[in-house]
């Protein structure tokens, strides 16, 4: 009996391990726009955006600040990125959010906030937060910074 207990223990832990989806590091950086242009580009003037994929608050804009968030994840989500920012000197956080297709596997993110949603090449932001958002917007997976949560 207790042998039967300990399989159904583990396997209840591998399945939530499998179905599991973790952002597992996010980086910052302002990107001007050339940073992106491939030697593909060149050639026939189309962004090529290789393994990642390319989600900006004004597509026709690349400069801007952008968070790379890579992701492992073992079943697909079709959902939404939700990025919140609190700016130097505001108190509330803006929000933003990237419709997303995200496939099993390992995947990576450009998430940029171009155009007008970003002012300044030398502005950073204060405290972020970056979240995987289901279909019925329900959070799936989640990465902030150290400013973002009071210390505990």
């Amino acid at each position: 009996m207790t042998s039967r207990i300990l399989l159904i223990a583990a396997c209840a832990v591998w399945t939530v391990a499998v179905h599991a989806t973790e952002i597992t590091r996010v980086w910052t950086e302002w990107r001007d726009a050339e940073s992106f242009v491939r030697l593909s580009e060149l050639a026939d003037g189309k962004e090529n955006p290789g393994d990642e994929t390319y989600l900006r608050t004004h597509p026709e804009s690349r400069d801007g600040f952008y968070f790379l968030v890579r992701l492992a994840n073992a079943s697909a989500v079709d959902g939404t990125f939700e990025a919140q920012v609190i700016m130097p000197g505001k108190m509330k956080a803006v929000t933003f959010k990237f419709p997303a297709s995200v496939k099993s596997g390992s995947s990576v993110f450009e998430i940029g906030l171009t155009g007008s949603d970003w002012p300044d090449r030398k502005i950073r932001p204060v405290a972020w937060r970056i979240a995987l958002l289901d279909a019925a917007g329900a959070e799936v997976a989640a990465k902030e910074s150290f400013l973002w949560s009071p210390p505990k």
